[in-house]
């Protein structure tokens, strides 16, 4: 299941974290459902997502709009081991 956190059709909207308790809801109902949030996920507000239960994110806009793509992959990775290792422990 596929979750947007901005308006479908609005490339590089702002994320709405009115998002997250439906995220939370579903991940209660359905342990072991891939969700995935799509639309306005960023370095600041990945924890917050993951921490609501998802386990995919769909990162677009921030991406390419980044002036340091990679740097920006690397952030992202660093924030999703940090949370991987932490939702583990």
């Amino acid at each position: 299941v596929q979750l947007m956190a901005v308006e479908v059709g609005i490339s590089g909207g702002k994320f709405n974290p009115a998002v997250l308790p439906k995220v939370l809801s579903l991940r209660e109902r359905y342990p072991n459902l891939p969700l995935a949030v799509a639309g306005g996920i960023s370095t600041d507000n990945a924890r917050l997502v993951i921490d609501a239960g998802a386990n995919e994110l769909v990162v677009g806009y921030n991406l390419f709009g980044s002036s340091d793509i990679k740097g920006y992959i690397e952030e992202l990775e660093t924030i999703l081991l940090n949370e991987e290792k932490r939702l583990v422990s």
